[in-house]
């Protein structure tokens, strides 16, 4: 009997052992497997019935494709730009994977309810056409920010993305620590972002909400000189319109000298408004340098390239100019 016991507890122990071996094994193929090089975040579904809210649903999008893109070249992320072609459409995430030429694809649902979000999410490899993850989050609205922090460190780590400790502060930077500025931010653009004056009037008063709520709320000054941009020749004069984007881009950069789009609208500004040629081509260059994956800004600078010509630029190549405005359609 003690016999057939201690054989028991040899075969018992041989049997954890394996396990053991095979759980590390594994745990080793995970952490040490190739990283996926590319992604895109499709348009998450406002499913709350009240178009009133779809400005969180856009805005969630928005700031995920945002933050990933501060990890080019590491990850390729398709920008907003194409991504919110399939807004409204029936989603089916391996045929627009495939056709983007991405690795994995990023879906979303977001249920509004009061001052509660339910957000469902799903993140699929394309390749292998299985899910990599998918999570559900009931918060308070309040708890936003601190949401979509946790959403972005889930796909990174799902992503295998070895990241450094400047890239993961990158990845989750807050430009608030205020939510109800970053809901009225989110606001402002998706209603100017419509483009008629009673859209544009809103947009305007939630973005100025936003200012007030969080004076060093850089991000929310981008959003006024995005307004100011949309009005010229539409409700205001250049003369008028301009100078009040060059105040808020220049708010901007003294908050946050390292915001690539306020180095982008200080560029518009200088090229478009002040003929200022120098100082525009060094902010837009500073604005690609910091965000290398910003479609837009490579466009626009390839535009500054064509209107400088070869008379004003000297070394200019004429190819140049549209080397950057095709540099800007690749990332589209």
């Amino acid at each position: 009997m003690d016999e057939r016991l201690a054989v028991a507890a040899v075969i018992v122990t041989a049997a954890l052992l394996l396990a053991g071996i095979a759980l590390a094994a594994y745990l080793h193929a995970r952490n040490t497997g190739v990283a996926m090089d590319s992604i895109a975040i499709l348009p998450f579904v406002n499913v709350s019935g009240d178009p009133n809210t779809e400005y969180l649903s856009d805005g969630i999008t928005e700031s995920l494709i945002n933050s990933f893109s501060q990890l080019q070249p590491k990850l390729r992320v398709i920008p907003r730009s194409t991504v919110f072609r399939y807004k409204g459409q029936q989603l089916d995430s391996q045929e627009i994977g495939r056709k983007l030429g991405v690795r994995a694809v990023l879906t979303g649902r977001v249920t509004q309810r009061g001052d509660t979000v339910n957000i469902q999410t799903e993140l699929v490899d394309v390749d292998k056409d299985s899910q990599l993850w998918g999570e559900q989050y009931n918060r308070r609205l309040s708890d936003i920010l601190a949401v979509q922090e946790e959403i972005a460190n889930e796909i990174s780590e799902k992503l295998r993305l070895k990241l450094s400790g400047e890239e993961k502060k990158r990845l989750t930077k807050r430009y608030t620590e205020n939510p109800e500025a970053y809901q009225l931010y989110l606001k402002g653009v998706y209603h100017a972002s419509k483009f008629n004056k009673e859209e544009l009037d809103i947009g305007l008063g939630y973005l100025r909400q936003a200012v007030a709520v969080d004076p060093d709320y850089a991000l929310a000054y981008h959003g006024l000189v995005y307004y100011y941009y949309l009005v010229v020749d539409f409700t205001m004069s250049p003369h008028e319109a301009m100078p009040k984007a060059k105040e808020a881009a220049k708010k901007a950069l003294e908050i946050d000298d390292t915001l690539a789009v306020a180095h982008a609208d200080m560029g518009v500004v200088y090229w478009y408004y002040e003929w200022n040629w120098f100082a525009a081509e060094k902010e837009f260059k500073r604005a690609i340098e910091l965000d290398p994956n910003d479609a837009i800004t490579h466009e626009m600078y390839g535009w500054y390239l064509v209107t400088m010509g070869e008379s004003m630029r000297g070394s200019l190549r004429p190819d140049e100019a549209n080397n950057w405005i095709r540099s800007s359609k690749s990332i589209l």
